[in-house]
């Protein structure tokens, strides 16, 4: 490591100087004087007062009684906002006990009309069905005279035939 400082004497000149600069400082600021002698007079001087023991008391029970208030009213403070949570979890109870029988409400009234739209649907269907079964026995009936009335022509033919044949 001395090679290297060698190598190099204006870093090395450089941190010697910087070293000096900074020990003259420090000595420098050392204060070298001895401890200042006390000043004359300047001792404390102590000014007793007489407590009154009642003064004492009565200033106690004041401070107690202003605690006690300030506990009061810090509880009625509190119990009126319990009682306003209270009221408020009443209010959504409430709302919330509407709000299902209004969906139960609306589930019934859903309920009622498709049970009256089945019915309607199976009125028509059977309406329907009804229908159809006469149409089918009017047309079989129409099927039915019209052979009765062939049948009936096609007799009247042949003895109409069998009066010429004779």
């Amino acid at each position: 490591m001395l090679k290297e400082l060698l190598k190099n004497p204006i870093a090395l000149l450089l941190a010697v100087l910087v070293h000096v600069a900074l020990i003259a400082i420090l000595v420098l600021s050392i204060h070298w004087h001895g401890k200042p002698a006390p000043l004359q007079g300047s001792e404390k001087i102590v000014q007793a007062t007489v407590i009154d023991e009642a003064k004492l008391q009565a200033e106690k029970e004041r401070k107690r009684k202003a605690e006690e208030a300030k506990r009061k009213a810090e509880e009625r403070r509190h119990q009126a906002e319990l009682e306003k949570q209270r009221a408020a979890e009443r209010r959504k109870h409430q709302a919330e006990k509407a709000a299902r029988k209004k969906k139960q409400q609306e589930a019934e009234r859903r309920r009622q009309a498709k049970i009256k739209a089945d019915k309607e649907r199976q009125r028509l269907a059977e309406q329907k069905r009804r229908a159809e079964q006469a149409a089918k026995r009017k047309a079989a009936e129409r099927r039915k005279a019209e052979e009765a009335r062939r049948h009936a022509e096609e007799a009247k033919r042949k003895a109409e035939a069998k009066r010429k044949a004779d």
